[in-house]
């Protein structure tokens, strides 16, 4: 994995991370139950631990599987945002960004989740 490229990712995933964070903390102290929020949450921490090749022993195969869905789902709505931001915008890329952080944790999850570190 490019160092650049991982860098990059991390940047992303951290500043996505604290976005869903204040999100979600926002929402929890309306007393509104915020279960789309915590999940995407939970799978943009564990793309960065996947990313940063961190400790994963903390995660099982089925957290694996779930954020993998929850990433794929987002995908859509990112590719159809691109579409509203000028190509050389601050916006376009970050979003741009945060599609290739996402698919690179993609790719890496693919990879260990038939590996013995995600355990059942």
């Amino acid at each position: 994995m490019d160092e650049t490229r991982k860098e990059e990712a991390l940047t992303s995933l951290r500043s996505t991370i604290r976005k869903l964070e204040k999100a979600h903390q926002s929402q929890m102290s309306r007393g509104l139950h915020a279960p789309v929020t915590a999940a995407r949450l939970e799978a943009m921490r564990i793309a960065y631990a996947v990313v940063a090749e961190e400790d994963l022993s903390g995660f099982t195969k089925a957290h694996m599987k779930e954020a993998q869905k929850v990433l794929l789902s987002l995908l859509p709505s990112l590719f159809r945002m691109q579409t509203k931001f000028a190509d050389n915008s601050s916006q376009h890329t970050l979003l741009v960004r945060r599609i290739r952080s996402i698919d690179l944790a993609l790719s890496r999850m693919e990879e260990l989740v038939g590996e013995d570190l995600c355990q059942e």
